[in-house]
């Protein structure tokens, strides 16, 4: 489920993607690139991303400027160009990586990955650039996970992230509300660059989170990329107390932030599928 947040009011929206297209700057040729960046449920907004642009016909890019899981049967990750742009056509969809050296999925970790694709996981760093440059003038949309948070649901970036392709529209900065109420050294990913420093056994409060997405990432991604939203996203919100306490964080965010999201994801099944 997904709700918009405007002007202090939360309602629901349909389709996280239709309302995001919105934010496609007019008259500018090539593909709608989203970049998810932050921690507590990047891939699995990717891939919800993915499904509904692939049920309106979009010709579909998923990949990463940095480090992330891949599922091998959907992917190109060898750097076929010929293939790679063989499937977009024909299926719509496709990933794009270059594999890590000696690193293969586990059940335990692909838990973020659409179901039927566990166990078949491969963790990829960014693909070759004239294979993203080439399918880029096939593709209608460009999927990228920008950084990194180790699987925990809270993170404060490098000086150095995210890291955003040029062509970049729209940032989504994401935190995972589950981090609300945990000791910081166990679900704050890079909390010692957190402004002011945060304690290890400090309990990570709304306030937090509000920060990280401001200094962390609306604040920073102008600095960064020039022209692209960004746009705060709340996930993990199986609650009500939980939606409104995204609400009080994104009450606290400034700035040139066209509106915030609060999401409730779960794994999607593939776009084939």
């Amino acid at each position: 489920m997904i709700w918009k947040h405007e002007n202090g009011e939360i309602r629901e929206v349909p389709a996280l993607f239709k309302l995001l297209l919105k934010q496609k700057k007019s008259g500018v040729s090539g593909p709608f690139v989203i970049a998810a960046a932050g921690a507590g449920g990047k891939t699995s907004l990717l891939w919800s991303l993915a499904r509904e642009a692939c049920r309106v016909g979009m010709k579909t890019v998923l990949g990463t400027t940095t480090h992330m899981l891949l599922p091998e049967r959907l992917s190109v990750l060898d750097g076929d160009e010929k293939r790679a742009v063989k499937l977009l056509e024909r299926d719509g969809f496709v990933c794009i990586g270059t594999p890590c050296p000696g690193w293969k999925g586990s059940a335990e970790r692909d838990g973020q990955l659409p179901p039927e694709i566990k166990d078949s996981a491969v963790k990829c760093q960014k693909a070759p650039a004239s294979l993203r440059s080439l399918l880029s003038s096939h593709a209608d949309l460009i999927l990228e996970e920008a950084d990194g948070s180790r699987r925990l649901p809270a993170k404060y970036p490098r000086a150095d992230e995210p890291v955003l392709s040029a062509d970049t529209d729209v940032v989504l900065a994401v935190m995972g509300l589950s981090a609300l109420g945990k000791a910081v050294g166990d679900a704050f990913h890079r909390y010692e660059m957190y402004p002011g420093g945060l304690a290890e056994k400090e309990l990570i409060r709304p306030e937090h989170l509000a920060e990280a997405l401001q200094s962390g990432y609306i604040d920073r991604v102008p600095a960064l990329h020039s022209g692209g939203a960004v746009i705060p996203v709340l996930n993990q919100a199986d609650t009500a107390e939980r939606i409104s306490q995204a609400g009080e964080i994104l009450s606290l965010v400034s700035g040139e932030v066209p509106y915030g999201l609060i999401t409730r994801l779960r794994p999607e099944a593939c776009p084939d599928q």
